[in-house]
């Protein structure tokens, strides 16, 4: 069965359409999100930057009568994989089937039942292109089905430097170059000015 799964997740890289209710990606600690221990909904963009090591959590929810017994995720293409947690009895392995460009996690030995959600924390170092990028999830149950879902994260450029906003920069360095000129012109006229020292 495994088999019949990893050999289908290529095509549903491609076939499988947006992330629908079951499943949320989070960027960063997840009580960033939360209100009260619980998960903060709304019109949350997952939202990261190129190139840096980034920790993101995928919260998988149950919504079938059977409990979920596996969990299954591929990184999209570009991202590296550093290290995926383990925790509340579930534990990760991590392989790169041949079809499949980037590593898949898969969690084992523990248990989603009906209505209750858990959460699955890895970290990545960013891919280095400014896009879009879709996860690919495979939800397994008890008794042998299996749903599979793309959460997305938006992947943009870094926009400060040292903590100063890029648009400050730029606004400063717009305003250093206009005011140049006035600069050295009042330098040449200090210069001019100033009396000589004959002997």
């Amino acid at each position: 069965m495994k088999n019949v799964v990893l050999a289908s997740l290529a095509l549903m890289m491609v076939l499988v359409p947006y992330a629908d209710a079951r499943a949320d990606v989070f960027v960063g600690t997840l009580q960033e999100h939360e209100i009260e221990g619980h998960v903060s909904e709304g019109l949350y963009i997952p939202t990261s930057y190129t190139g840096i090591l980034e920790t993101y959590t995928m919260v998988i929810r149950n919504e079938k009568n059977g409990s979920t017994a596996e969990v299954q995720i591929i990184l999209p293409q570009g991202m590296q994989l550093v290290s995926a947690e383990e925790r509340g009895g579930w534990k990760v392995s991590i392989i790169q089937p041949p079809s499949v460009p980037t590593p898949v996690m898969i969690w084992k030995g523990g248990s989603i039942d009906k209505g209750q959600s858990e959460r699955f924390v890895f970290t990545v170092r960013n891919p280095s292109n400014v896009f879009v990028y879709y996860f690919v999830v495979v939800q397994s149950y008890e008794g042998g089905d299996n749903d599979a879902w793309r959460p997305w994260v938006q992947i943009i450029a870094p926009t400060n430097i040292a903590g100063i906003e890029f648009s400050t920069v730029a606004v400063a360095a717009i305003v250093i170059s206009l005011a140049l000129p006035f600069i050295e012109r009042g330098l040449a006229r200090i210069k001019g000015s100033s009396p000589s020292i004959r002997n």
